[in-house]
């Protein structure tokens, strides 16, 4: 039986172990060097690796130079790999290090948007892998590449036996990647809840893979907005950019900025998709990521240039990036129609219908149609390509062009379609429609119990029918009955509703079930209270759960921060929260004690003088804080 080496338990994902042997090891060899260096790369260790790797290419070890190359492309720095690479001999080089070159040459011909030469490496790499099937590890690596690459090329039927494989034989820190990438490519056929089910799979195995994480909630963020769920989209694109801006993995940052820019475009947010253009531009750009940003660039205009469109098409279609050229042929349909040319459109329309017919789905395309308004009415209507109107049937929800609507109860309540105002007549309906959201399919009993409880069944029934009439002003929503459970719910038709408060309680969640979060999101909505003005229970009730929930979480922060010296943080937080809470003296004595810290003395000592004034104004008191506070400042 042969003994294990460095090389045998880095093939087979044992990379801390590897790297214990290699540490016994008295006198290491050019080989021992090598695949350490690989072990230590696995584990996220770029310095180690490199020291290991330049050592065994020092000794004469050219094969070495594969894995420096592979470093270099990690660190972005992909002119250096190929100079690398370029000096690798090959007949040096034996079965495994043949392998571990194509997928090098393969990763840096992807890098530069050359999928299909990519693909031939790694096709080289595969053909040659089952010779090494006592290195398990290798084959895995490169099936998972070679899944990859046809995802990305939008044929994910030809991934899945990759992937399968993959997934079936490895159980290293390649794992959550497969997964995430098995989330993606159910996605993008339209199988959401099995791709919800694969990301949060991934997810859970990110504590003992933490290098993973930016990538799957990129991926989360994707699934999300193909699923229509804009603000979970935006919360998993902005943590992969966080996050991956902090590990120095720009690309990934990029696509989660690129992710920003589509979800603001799509939201109507013409401003913010600006700033975050601006952004994309300074991280700097592949050929690719060119062609994305022109992509994007072109949904930011007015009416967009079908000729600039059609050249971004060609260019992704060209180097086999096709669901990226199926968004683009519809939006240069979309620019042939705003410039009434329909036959210019057809053959837009066209090319969409050939590439869906390979990329085996129309799911990847409801992003994209949701803002084109002009295209989507005309595949609606059954007038596009036979074979695209076949699979549009069974796609409903792609050619729906939902009508915006924002409901902000963070505050005064008020309903807005677009920029114009919806005043409702009657007092509480805005209220009940919040409930209602809240609650779907309640019952009218339930409805007179919490809102009219001191009036008369009969008169309570008709004043609810009333608030239904009333919103039934808004075009596409309704309070519907269901005749079977004998219960009410609101029914939205074509519209899309966006409702501060939902983002309110999904910012708390994050920030609950995330303790580093830095609460930023929260405190755009913390100073408003929720249906600012209403009197009845349930507005009530609701406000002070939603109250007490920021409060909670607030103190949760505040002894923590302060402790660690994060003063403005504190002196941030405990102003917001202070507008929910103004006589809140464990509160406003954080906010003393954190303006003394950033501000210096003489403020301390101004807001004690203001707080003091305001609570025997409002409360005809003087709270004991505030003299313990005073005269510790006046020993000091």
């Amino acid at each position: 039986m042969t003994a294990p080496s460095v090389l045998s338990h880095w093939s087979s994902g044992q990379y801390a172990l590897g790297l214990r042997h290699y540490e016994a090891l008295r006198s290491p060899s050019p080989v021992d060097e090598r695949w350490a260096g690989y072990c230590h790369l696995a584990l996220g260790q770029i310095f180690e690796a490199r020291l290991c790797l330049n050592r065994a290419a020092h000794q004469g070890l050219t094969s070495a130079r594969i894995g420096l190359a592979q470093l270099h492309m990690l660190e972005g720095q992909f002119s250096l790999a190929a100079e690398v690479l370029g000096r690798v001999d090959h007949a040096e080089l034996d079965g495994l290090d043949w392998i571990l070159l194509h997928r090098a040459q393969g990763t840096l011909a992807h890098h530069h948007g050359r999928l299909v030469e990519a693909t031939e490496h790694l096709e080289r790499a595969w053909n040659a892998a089952h010779s090494l099937i006592h290195l398990p590890g290798v084959v895995c690596a490169v099936a998972h590449h070679l899944a990859g690459l046809y995802a990305i090329r939008g044929r994910d039927q030809r991934a899945a036996p990759y992937l399968h494989y993959a997934l079936k034989h490895d159980h290293t820190a390649r794992r959550p990647y497969l997964l995430g990438l098995q989330a993606l490519t159910a996605a993008y056929q339209g199988e959401y809840a099995q791709a919800h089910r694969y990301i949060r799979a991934a997810i859970k195995l990110v504590d003992s893979f933490p290098s993973a994480y930016p990538t799957l909630q990129y991926e989360l963020g994707v699934i999300s907005r193909l699923c229509g769920t804009l603000s979970e989209a935006r919360r998993a694109f902005e943590q992969a950019s966080i996050l991956a801006g902090e590990m120095g993995d720009l690309e990934t940052q990029w696509y989660a900025e690129l992710g920003l820019m589509s979800l603001d475009l799509e939201e109507g947010r013409r401003r913010e998709a600006s700033q975050h253009l601006a952004q994309l531009r300074q991280l700097g750009a592949t050929e690719v990521m060119q062609a994305h940003l022109t992509l994007r660039c072109e949904a930011l205009r007015t009416t967009s240039d079908p000729a600039a469109l059609t050249e971004v098409a060609t260019f992704f279609q060209t180097r086999e990036y096709l669901r990226e050229a199926s968004w683009a042929w519809l939006r240069a349909a979309e620019a042939y129609f705003q410039h009434e040319d329909g036959p210019g459109a057809a053959h837009c329309l066209s090319e969409v219908a050939a590439l869906v017919y390979i990329l085996g789905s129309v799911a990847s395309l409801q992003t994209e149609l949701r803002t084109l308004p002009l295209t989507a009415a005309h595949l609606s209507a059954g007038q596009g390509p036979d074979t695209l109107n076949a699979l549009m049937g069974a796609l409903p929800s792609a050619l729906e062009v939902a009508r915006p609507l924002y409901l902000s109860t963070l505050g005064p309540p008020r309903l807005l379609q677009g920029i114009q105002e919806i005043k409702p007549v009657m007092r509480r309906s805005l209220e009940l429609l919040c409930f209602l959201l809240d609650h779907p399919n309640t019952s009218l009993r339930t409805i007179q119990t919490k809102f009219f409880p001191d009036t008369p069944p009969r008169q309570a029934k008709s004043y609810f029918h009333q608030v239904r009439d009333d919103l039934k002003r808004v075009a596409g929503l309704e309070i519907a009955y269901c005749l079977a459970t004998k219960t009410y719910a609101v029914q939205l038709d074509s519209i899309a509703l966006t409702w501060d408060v939902q983002h309110l309680r999904a910012a708390l969640q994050a920030a609950e079930d995330n303790y580093d979060d830095d609460l930023k999101a929260l405190l755009e909505y913390a100073p408003s209270p929720f249906l600012e003005g209403a009197d009845g229970l349930w507005a009530t009730e609701e406000r002070t759960h939603l109250t007490n929930r920021l409060l909670r979480l607030g103190f949760s922060r505040l002894g923590p921060w302060f402790t660690q010296g994060k003063f403005d943080q504190c002196l941030s937080l405990a102003s917001h929260l202070q507008q929910l809470d103004p006589f809140n003296d464990a509160l406003n004595e954080f906010l003393i004690r954190a303006t003394l810290k950033v501000n210096g003395f003489h403020a301390g000592r101004s807001m004690i003088r203001e707080l003091r004034e305001t609570y025997q104004r409002e409360l005809a008191l003087e709270p004991s804080f505030l003299t313990r506070l005073d005269q510790q400042l006046n020993y000091n």
